[in-house]
């Protein structure tokens, strides 16, 4: 994320110094018109670039001025410039009117040409060549019949004879600048649709910084860090995108249906907001770098601007902008000295939030020369916008900057602590899986014990009333009883009955399927549930676990001769064998308590047998079903 902030704000630096310095690319070989002639034949035709068609145009005030008989006149105008600046028989020519400028071109050769025209205030028609091109706005000759407009304009044309003859009808009853505010620019058509979408793709990386920006703060406030200074950034972000979509006319291209009256409005209260938004923003972030006082007056000054701009027309509110700029300008200022006190006193501000605050303030005072001290520079015009994206990159970097130092510090202060919690948790853990396993398991053989066999009783009960009386569901209850185990706890000690225990268990769990359950019930009993096993599964197991049983008092010897380090032999009659009784359910509802009680009924009447045998009990059938050994 900082790599990609630091590289979008390096990015943006270049741009605007090279654009800066080629102004946007247009030619610099070209001399000014003169007399209301630009001579272009000393620039070769597969040179030639961009050319602003700057200097003396001929100008008709008050006059529409047919482009089929264009009289002489004396009469020459600066452009780019308003004509209302411009004295007539030692009157200034006033800016609500009417006129028409005229200007030749002699081109390099031949050819189809094109030309980009911008901010000619406030609605025109353009003539080459005795042709007209286009209409923007409607022209007229008073207020009731002109319409103004505000967009760019790209007219292409053939020149047959290497001349261009220009003529624009330009009126405007609306705007306090009137005519020409920015020289058209000429060139190869290849060039200047290049120039335009350059200067459109810049406005659009612009809204896209500032729109994304605005994002981001509000991210931050709802995830990480509810400072209002973050609603305040957001905001004045969301308002940066607005101006830079309106005052260069992106806003105009996507939706032509608003007046120009309204866009007007919008450009110049995204203004007062943004003004607004920043000073607050500032108050709350770096409270002791701005006072209160400061923060009141420019916030004073922003509303009343604000509701001059929705109540009064154009050309009521474009000259109080000149004041308005004096009061957010001083304050600008007076916050980038305290930023830079601030910076050299080492306090909270960075070296790169310092200096996007540098970036921005002289972005901001350039773009004012570019209003009132006539900076010919196209690229100018974008300086304000851009050195408020620097300014926003700069700070994202900053505060993320901010943000992994603190995470560092807190990772730091608190690594002990969590060192200390883990091992406590990992305490707390362990003796939860003992108690855990304590509940459910057996200490000695590592079978489940008895509390969880009545778990699984009445599991296995509430599943089984789900389905149907009728259903298929066989199960298996097996009840064990060993023969002679009394014999090793006296003969041998209790804690050999335990081995004896241990290896009983083991060779259990070596006769049973992974889905089978083995319970230690108690003492030398212990319960198998065999699911999904009937009467011949059942029969089949009890063969198997007998056949097993076969060397099991050889594995006994073995382990207590190793144990007590002398050679065991259990005698015949005292070998350890296994009794089992059987109850198997074969359709419906399992009634697992009714089980394991005809089970033990079974295992009683193989014990009566004479032990070492099995029987098998049907639920519900009240005949014995005695094994054979």
């Amino acid at each position: 994320m900082r790599k990609i902030v630091v590289s979008i704000a390096v990015l943006l630096l270049v741009i605007s110094t090279l654009f800066t310095i080629g102004n946007f690319g247009l030619e610099d070989q070209a001399v000014p018109a003169k007399q209301g002639v630009m001579d272009l034949t000393h620039i070769p035709q597969d040179l030639l670039g961009p050319v602003s068609l700057r200097g003396e145009w001929v100008f008709h005030p008050n006059e529409v001025v047919s482009p089929e008989a264009i009289p002489a006149s004396s009469v020459m105008i600066e452009v780019p410039s308003s004509w209302c600046d411009t004295e007539l028989t030692g009157t200034r020519i006033p800016a609500m009117g009417f006129g028409t400028y005229h200007l030749t071109v002699r081109l390099p050769a031949p050819g189809n040409y094109s030309l980009l025209l911008d901010n000619i205030y406030t609605s025109y028609k353009i003539f080459i060549n005795g042709r007209q091109y286009a209409e923007v706005g409607r022209f007229g000759t008073s207020a009731a019949a002109a319409s103004p407009r505000f967009t760019d304009t790209i007219i292409c044309f053939h020149s047959a004879d290497g001349l261009a003859e220009i003529v624009l009808q330009v009126s405007n009853f609306t705007h306090p600048k009137a005519g020409i505010g920015v020289a058209p620019v000429l060139g190869p058509p290849e060039k200047i649709l290049r120039l335009l979408i350059v200067d459109h793709g810049t406005s659009m990386l612009l809204v896209t910084i500032f729109g994304m920006a605005a994002l981001l703060s509000l991210f931050y406030y709802h995830k990480t860090n509810p400072d209002r200074s973050l609603l305040y950034f957001a905001g004045f972000c969301l308002m940066l995108a607005l101006k830079t979509a309106v005052s260069n006319t992106v806003l105009s291209f996507a939706f032509p249906f608003i007046s120009s009256a309204v866009i007007s409005k919008m450009e110049y209260l995204t203004i007062a907001g943004a003004v607004a938004l920043f000073i607050h923003y500032s108050r709350h972030a770096f409270e002791d770098y701005l006072p209160r006082t400061l923060e009141y007056i420019v916030l004073t000054a922003s509303v009343v601007y604000s509701l001059v701009v929705l109540f009064t027309p154009v050309r009521v509110y474009n000259p109080l902008l000149n004041w308005y700029a004096v009061v957010f300008l001083s304050s600008m200022c007076y916050w980038l000295v305290m930023m830079v006190r601030a910076y050299r006193k080492k306090r909270q501000v960075s070296f790169t939030l310092m200096f996007g605050s540098v970036v921005l303030v002289v972005a901001v005072l350039m773009q004012n020369g570019y209003y009132y001290l006539g900076i010919s520079n196209l690229f100018v015009n974008k300086m304000a916008a851009i050195g408020m994206a620097f300014f926003i990159l700069a700070h994202f970097y900053d505060m993320s900057m901010r943000f992994l130092d603190a995470l560092a510090l807190s990772r730091k202060t608190s690594k002990e602590l969590e060192e200390q919690v883990a091992f406590r948790t990992r305490e707390l853990h362990m003796a939860n899986r003992q108690l855990e396993r304590m509940a459910t398991h057996d200490d000695l053989t590592n079978l489940y014990n008895r509390n969880e066999l009545h778990r699984r009783i009445e599991e296995i009960t509430d599943r089984s009333k789900l389905q149907s009386p009728n259903a298929n569901n066989a199960f298996t209850v097996v009840y064990f009883d060993l023969d002679n185990f009394k014999f090793f706890n006296d003969r041998y000690s209790h804690d050999a009955g335990d081995t004896v225990l241990v290896l009983f268990s083991q060779l259990l769990q070596t006769t049973v399927r992974r889905a089978d359950t083995v319970f230690r019930f108690g003492g030398d009993e212990f319960i198998l549930f065999l699911a999904g096993t009937g009467y011949e599964g059942a029969r089949a197991f009890a063969e198997r676990f007998f056949q097993a049983m076969l060397t099991f008092n050889t594995t006994i010897e073995q382990a207590l001769s190793l144990k007590y380090g002398t050679s065991i032999v259990i005698p015949a009659e005292r070998q350890l064998t296994c009794s089992l009784g059987m109850a198997v359910h074969d359709r419906g509802q399992i009634d697992l308590d009714t089980l394991i009680r005809i089970a033990d009924q079974a295992l009683l009447q193989a014990k009566l047998d004479g032990k070492n045998t099995y029987h098998i009990r049907l639920c519900g059938d009240n005949e014995d079903n005695p094994g054979t050994i």
